[in-house]
């Protein structure tokens, strides 16, 4: 062909279009019908061909990078050579107490509930199989036999044999491991009885030719291959020798929030045995995503297992843990009172309420050995600050036969989009100028919406016993008039008000005076009785707030929720607070205009 050959385009058609251009050109070719002849079927053919070869071309380079691949091989080769290893499912745990029905007579002085003891639990239609990995001795204390805290992992064991040669690969059958769970032995030979156990590192660091230690890496077929130290960076298995790996085979996520347990023999070593729930089961996950993937193997090459600034435990955590969803990093001399040689890890775990102790116990302990030796890594749970959402929708009943029910399902959908998009993490603003555009771009018949905002911060208190609270809205707060005695509650605006509860047999609620003090107010129709003086107090300035001495008999609903009237409508959170949208704190009124 000529040199001004098409060879640019990548749609077929245009492919085509610039193959009858290209022929029209043509002296021998210039009153020729394309569209109505044989060469027509040609032109596909050749159009098919070309755009065929350009589409293969482009995803085969697409795959070349770790940014652009597509395919789940070519991201796991690229992060192989970040030497990052995605994670595999991991098995959900719980704990649970159990308690042993034992004569008295002859009684021994402990107990052992072997290693691998088989729990069942249900969610569901599902049935789930719990162990637990490692024996747990039970003593005998005043004549009963308790276990508290027995932690239990969701999977089955199975175990898989390799005989050494010098071609062996090591790749696990199964695609649902939890590689947190495998153990690996060796024996000389299959007639052998003595095993030598291996241990699984992450790196090479303190390793020599001589250490019984091995590594992970993925396959590109999302298996998982056993690699030794070629007598470099660890003992070799020697042909003859066996390979024997043992793991759990588990099921993720889906065995998360299960509350209830059974053993599957109902007796342990003969013993009748009653089990009871501790913490419910949590932490499963699964298998890295190719979006997870691509974000954490360059930022684990940064990090190198080390913790030195923020974003570096952050990356550390949520690589090796991916239950965890959030996570806010801040120093410890950024507190009231300031806590010098610590670092505040705040951290929200999915489908949980907040953060375990064992999990707190091991993230901590994950993190001591990447952490400066002077500084002390603090796991706490996230805490929340709700918006509520008074939204009034105007609409079009001239261009639309839609019913305010369906136009306000509309909005609560926009609401809970904005929700998700932009709020529901650490470091994010509620910014009310976004959400109100969201909704006007939710339906077209929608003409405008006003919106006001309060921020929640729910409590908990113990009761019959006095409570403190310390907490900040973490924004200046709307200061109005004194609330002066005998003025209607139906229109003062207080700046701090709070959701019922019963304090001293009366139904009651906190709300400020105007000057600062938070004061237990019961209310009369419109008018009010002031039962407690002061409670608390609230800066204005800074949003915080502090409450003393709390001491009530019941409240409505789960928590008391405390309204605080911000002076504007961005609103930024504390470093250890995610700002969520709930539905049950949303109000949406909706009005039908003319045109």
């Amino acid at each position: 062909m000529a040199s001004n050959a098409p060879i640019t385009e990548l749609d077929f058609l245009q492919i085509k279009n610039n193959l009858k251009a290209y022929l029209q050109g043509q002296t021998r070719f210039a009153d020729y019908n394309f569209e109505g002849s044989n060469i027509n079927v040609l032109l596909d053919v050749l159009a098919y061909n070309t755009f065929q070869n350009s589409f293969f071309t482009n995803m085969a380079i697409n795959e070349m990078f770790l940014d652009s691949s597509q395919l789940m091989s070519s991201v796991v080769s690229h992060a192989k050579a970040l030497n990052y290893t995605p994670h595999s499912r991991i098995s959900a745990r719980a704990k649970v107490n159990v308690s042993l029905s034992v004569p008295t007579s002859g009684a021994p002085n402990f107990i052992i509930i072997p290693a691998k003891t088989e729990f069942v639990a249900k969610c569901g239609n599902q049935t789930f199989k719990f162990f637990n990995d490692q024996a747990y001795t039970i003593q005998r204390v005043n004549g009963v036999y308790n276990a508290t805290g027995l932690e239990i992992f969701e999977g089955r064991y199975v175990q898989e044999y390799f005989q050494v040669t010098n071609n062996t690969k090591y790749v696990l059958s199964n695609l649902n491991p939890d590689i947190s769970s495998l153990k690996v032995y060796v024996k000389d030979s299959i007639e052998s009885t003595i095993e030598t156990e291996y241990v699984y590192l992450t790196n090479i660091f303190g390793t020599s030719a001589t250490s019984n230690v091995f590594y992970v890496q993925a396959k590109n077929d999302s298996q998982y291959e056993l690699v030794f130290g070629l007598n470099n960076f660890g003992v070799e298995p020697s042909n003859g020798n066996i390979v024997r790996a043992e793991y759990r085979v588990t099921n993720g996520e889906e065995a998360n929030g299960i509350m209830s347990f059974t053993l599957a023999q109902n007796t342990i070593q003969g013993y009748a045995a009653t089990i009871t729930l501790n913490t419910q089961s949590d932490s499963g996950a699964e298998r890295e995503t190719i979006e997870s993937i691509k974000y954490f193997a360059p930022r684990s090459l940064q990090v190198q297992d080390r913790a030195i600034t923020e974003n570096d435990y952050e990356i550390i955590l949520k690589s090796k843990f991916p239950e965890i969803q959030a996570i806010s990093v801040y120093g410890g001399e950024e507190l009231n009172p300031p806590r010098f040689g610590k670092v505040i890890i705040s951290v929200d775990v999915k489908d949980a309420d907040g953060v375990s102790d064992n999990n707190k116990t091991k993230y901590a302990a994950y993190l001591s050995s990447r952490s400066p030796i002077t500084i002390k890594p603090v796991i706490i749970s996230s805490e929340f600050m709700f918006l509520g959402i008074d939204s009034t929708i105007y609409y079009n009943t001239k261009t639309t036969s839609a019913s305010e029910s369906s136009i306000r399902q509309i909005t609560l959908d926009a609401i809970n989009s904005y929700n998700t998009e932009y709020l529901s993490d650490f470091k994010r603003t509620f910014r009310a100028s976004r959400l109100s555009s969201i909704i006007d771009a939710a339906d077209a018949h929608i003409l405008s919406n006003d919106i006001k905002v309060l921020a929640i911060i729910p409590m908990n208190p113990l009761l019959g016993v006095s409570n403190n609270f310390s907490f900040t809205f973490n924004n200046q707060l709307m200061l109005d008039h004194k609330l002066e005695t005998g003025e209607s509650l139906a229109t003062h605006q207080p700046v701090i008000k709070s959701s019922l509860f019963v304090y001293n047999g009366r139904r009651c609620f906190i709300q400020d005076n105007g000057l600062g003090t938070l004061q237990i107010i019961k209310p009369a129709g419109v008018t009010f009785t002031v039962l407690n003086q002061k409670v608390g107090s609230v800066n204005y300035e800074t949003g915080h707030v502090n409450i003393k001495n709390f001491n009530i008999s019941s409240y409505v609903g789960s928590e008391i929720k405390l309204y605080g009237w911000t002076r504007n409508n961005t609103i930024t959170p504390s470093k250890n607070r995610i700002i969520s949208i709930r539905p049950e704190d949303v109000v949406i009124n909706v009005i039908g205009v003319n045109g």
